[in-house]
């Protein structure tokens, strides 16, 4: 490896001292380090000549120092480039993130080394469409949510599968997830847990007003398409919690699988399930 990006969530104080020690440890293996945003290296070292800003499209690693939020982030400053993700975990919950900030650094020679596994993650594109022509185009890793902005008043959300008409919503929202978003929003508003190496588009309703609105799992070659018929103070589109756009009666979003996946680096120290039990709190007796 030659070069290594970062993204740093420096709004947590342990962030930076993590930071620095990784970027000390690269460059001592004579490692080019790359910030993004370029704010983020200042804040790490402010004292002295930070390491250089630049785009992760060359970048053979980018290293995501933070929570899920943070490594989402890095989702989307990657774009549609494959380089791999790795997530060292700052923050509470961590579903996305390999190593927890202690475990790191023991385990980055290994890793520099190539001793890891490549995990290829499911991700959604959704356009919103204006007038016949899409507007906003978004890649999706965890979610894409249609929800009410403002007074929380009932949306009317059209819901269609490949252009057939499935129902229409009338809910404070709606989530289209992929697997691995699962464990995100979707799963707080009741909808299913799915192993991530399943490919599936799950939709799920926000707070439904009819009892019997359930979520769905659909295949991935299918085209989900929202259409708001009722807006009480309007709606917003986001995605992955990382940018968000206003929606308007007339308007259409369509959500459907991305042509690329996104690229974890795991070296399989824990599995899925595992990472289940913990992150979520599941107890009881390993067999019965």
């Amino acid at each position: 490896m030659k070069r290594i990006g970062i993204v740093a969530n420096v709004s947590k104080a342990e962030c930076l001292p993590m930071a620095r020690s990784i970027v000390e440890a690269l460059t001592r293996r004579g490692l080019e380090v790359v910030f993004e945003p370029k704010e983020s290296a200042a804040a790490v070292f402010p004292d002295g000549p930070p390491p250089q800003n630049g785009q992760f499209a060359e970048s053979e690693m980018v290293l995501s120092l933070g929570g899920d939020g943070t490594f989402l982030k890095s989702v989307r400053l990657v774009g549609e480039h494959d380089v791999p993700i790795l997530g060292v975990n700052l923050g509470r919950l961590g579903f996305l993130a390999e190593f927890s900030g202690q475990d790191f650094l023991p385990s980055l020679d290994r890793i520099l080394s190539g001793d890891y596994r490549i995990d290829e993650r499911m991700a959604l594109t959704a356009s919103l469409i204006r007038k016949g022509s899409a507007v906003r185009t978004e890649r999706a890793l965890n979610d894409v949510v249609v929800h009410v902005a403002g007074v929380s008043r009932l949306s009317v959300l059209e819901t269609r599968i490949d252009n057939e008409y499935l129902t229409t919503y009338e809910a404070d929202g709606l989530i289209v997830a992929t697997p691995t978003g699962s464990t995100a929003y979707s799963l707080s508003a009741g909808g299913p847990i799915m192993d991530p190496s399943v490919a599936a588009i799950i939709i799920t309703p926000i707070c439904p007003h009819a009892l019997s609105n359930r979520p769905i799992v659909v295949p991935p070659h299918r085209v989900v398409t929202v259409t708001p018929r009722y807006i009480p103070e309007g709606v917003t589109v986001t995605v992955d919690g990382q940018t968000a756009v206003e929606m308007f009666c007339g308007d259409a979003l369509t959500v459907a699988a991305s042509k690329k996946s996104v690229k974890l680096i795991t070296t399989d120290e824990a599995s899925y399930f595992e990472i289940l039990r913990s992150k979520l709190g599941w107890g009881g007796s390993k067999e019965l």
